[in-house]
C-alpha cells in the first residue's frame, strides 16, 4: 500500500478523519433540529399560498419565502450526504463525461472573463466513487477556482491524466492514502489569486473561509471523497501564481 508522508504533516489521513469527523457531529446534532423548522416553515408558506390570489401584492414575496426554504432543505440534504457515506453505492464513473457536464455548466453561468478549459482530459481513465460526492467536489473545486481569480478574470484548467502518485512529494498539503502504482489524476488548476501559507493549512476545515462572497459547503464534501472514496488529494498554491487541486483515484 503507498501512503504519503505522516511524519512531518499534520494533514495526512488522521487531519482526514477528524475534519469529517467533526463534520459529522454537527450534522448529527443539527440537520433534525433543521429539517423540522424548516418543514414547518414551508408547510405554512405553503399554506399562505394556497389562499393567496394570484394577483396579489405580496405574492412574490411568499414565494420568496417558500423558494429559499427549499434551498435550505436541499443543503440540508447535503449535509446529511457526509454521515451516511458508509451506505452509498460506489459506481463506475467516467470522469470525462463528468468533467464536461460541470465545466459546461460554469461555463454557461460566469460569462467571458473566465474560460474553463478541458482538453487536457483523458476520457479513457474511469473511476469508481459516490457520484454524488464525486459531482460535488468537482463543483466545489470549480467554484472555489472561479472565486479566486480576481474579479472573476482569469483562466481555469480541469485535467483527468494517469501518472504516478506523488509520494515523494513535500510541497503543499496532502491528505489519503491509496494503493498501487499509478492512479487517475483529476486536477482543478487556476491562475489566480493564491492562498497564503498560513490559510493553506485550514481550507479543508469545516465551513471555513476568506471570502464575503462565498457561500454553501465550500471544500467540505472533498474531505467526505478522501474518506470515503480511496482519494488521496495534494494541493499547491503560491500567492499571486494561483492554485493547483489534484485529486488522486486508485486504478
Amino acid at each position: 500500500m503507498v501512503e504519503f508522508p505522516q511524519d512531518d504533516r499534520p494533514h495526512a489521513d488522521d487531519g482526514v478523519s477528524s475534519r469529517l469527523e467533526s463534520l459529522s457531529c454537527m450534522a448529527c446534532g443539527l440537520t433534525h433540529d433543521f429539517n423540522n423548522m424548516l418543514a414547518a416553515i414551508l408547510a405554512n408558506t405553503q399554506a399562505v399560498l394556497s389562499q393567496l390570489p394570484d394577483n396579489t401584492e405580496i405574492r412574490p414575496y411568499v414565494d420568496r419565502i417558500a423558494s429559499n426554504t427549499r434551498k435550505a432543505i436541499a443543503l440540508i440534504q447535503r449535509i446529511q450526504m457526509f454521515t451516511e457515506n458508509a451506505a452509498a453505492e460506489h459506481e463506475l464513473i467516467h470522469l470525462g463525461e463528468l468533467v464536461s457536464q460541470v465545466a459546461g455548466e460554469f461555463s454557461n453561468s460566469i460569462g467571458e472573463s473566465c474560460i474553463i478549459y478541458t482538453d487536457e482530459v483523458d476520457a479513457s481513465y474511469p473511476v469508481t466513487a459516490i457520484p454524488q460526492l464525486l459531482r460535488e467536489s468537482l463543483v466545489s473545486l470549480t467554484q472555489n477556482a472561479f472565486d479566486a481569480l480576481p474579479e472573476g478574470r482569469g483562466h481555469i484548467h480541469i485535467r483527468v491524466k494517469c501518472e504516478q502518485p506523488w509520494i515523494s512529494s513535500a510541497e503543499g498539503v496532502v491528505l489519503g492514502g491509496i494503493e498501487g502504482d499509478t492512479c487517475t489524476v483529476l486536477e482543478v488548476q487556476d491562475n489566480g489569486e493564491g492562498i497564503p501559507p498560513d490559510v493553506l493549512d485550514r481550507v479543508f476545515d469545516p465551513f471555513f473561509t476568506t471570502r464575503l462572497r462565498a457561500q454553501g459547503l465550500g471544500l467540505t464534501p472533498v474531505i467526505g471523497l478522501i474518506h470515503s472514496c480511496r482519494v488521496a488529494l495534494q494541493v499547491l498554491s503560491k500567492e499571486g501564481e494561483g492554485t493547483s487541486v489534484r485529486l488522486c483515484f486508485e486504478e
